[in-house]
């Protein structure tokens, strides 16, 4: 539990929720348009596909070393979070 509260307290809010978004979908390819979707539903002419990748490369970073999770691009199609 106090690493799930340390770690939450380190995400930004989009973080926050992209791995919301990939944690309610283990195994599931999530589009970027999926995860641009959520990010920034209040403003969707905003969508973008290099801040997407930037939050992935950080979450990716978080989780570096824990081999039980690890999220995989699907080239062309978006994100997985395979656990």
């Amino acid at each position: 539990m106090f690493y799930e509260n340390t770690l939450v307290k380190k995400l930004s809010p989009f973080e926050k929720s992209t791995l919301e978004l990939l944690m309610k979908n283990p195994n599931q390819v999530i589009s970027q348009n999926q995860i641009a979707k959520k990010l920034w539903s209040h403003s969707p002419k905003n969508k973008n596909t290099s801040g997407i990748q930037n939050i992935i490369s950080k979450l990716r970073n978080i989780f570096k070393g824990n081999n039980s999770i690890q999220i995989d691009t699907v080239r062309g199609v978006g994100y997985v979070l395979n656990v």
